[in-house]
């Protein structure tokens, strides 16, 4: 082991980092697809509700109109809310500018924001995520967050995430070789790209 870290990122989060990390592509959770649904559904009560005057008489054009043109205005009306969702998310997560700091250790990971230190062993992370701007680092309940500038270059950004893909991919051809006994322990690490 070292006494001394391979290297060392220093750089400042704001609230944009961070929404960076929740415009990321994601599924609907279960219960914001079913809510979604719901309020699509609800389009149709509209419709159903409207006087025929306005939706026009059942199955016409301007009536089927009328319900597209609803189910579009639910649509945005959602996509809106949960895009004001996830700026709220952001801007709790970081409401001021915070200094940071990542430390790159043969076998971890230190990262240190408000003065607490969180070492985060390779074999706890869950995902890594490069994107053109941002490096996102999912380990358990943390999540960290490296700006591409922190790096200087994408390169040096490559060459973390290749350091901690390569240990993980030797710990798994270590627990996958015949004789290791880690083979059938019933974990199963993984690392998410």
């Amino acid at each position: 082991m070292t006494d001394a870290p391979l290297a060392t990122y220093r750089y400042s989060l704001n609230w944009q980092d961070a929404l960076a990390y929740e415009r990321l592509p994601k599924d609907l959770p279960g219960l914001q697809k079913i809510t979604l649904y719901i309020w699509l559904a609800l389009a149709g009560i509209f419709l159903i509700a409207l006087p025929p005057d306005i939706a026009g008489e059942p199955n016409t054009p301007r009536f089927w109109f009328t319900g597209a043109g609803l189910v579009v205005l639910q649509y945005l009306i959602f996509f809106t809310l949960r895009a004001i969702t996830r700026l709220n998310r952001a801007r709790y997560r970081y409401p001021a500018t915070v200094d940071a700091e990542l430390s790159q250790w043969p076998e971890r990971l230190e990262y240190r924001e408000h003065d607490e230190l969180k070492k985060i062993p390779f074999e706890e992370i869950g995902a890594l995520l490069p994107t053109a701007r941002h490096l996102f680092i999912a380990a358990g309940p943390d999540l960290v967050i490296v700006p591409v500038s922190a790096f200087g270059d994408a390169g040096r950004m490559a060459k973390l995430v290749d350091a901690i893909d390569g240990y993980m991919r030797k710990v798994r051809e270590a627990q996958a070789a015949p004789g290791s006994g880690a083979a059938d322990n019933g974990h199963n690490t993984t690392l998410g790209n």
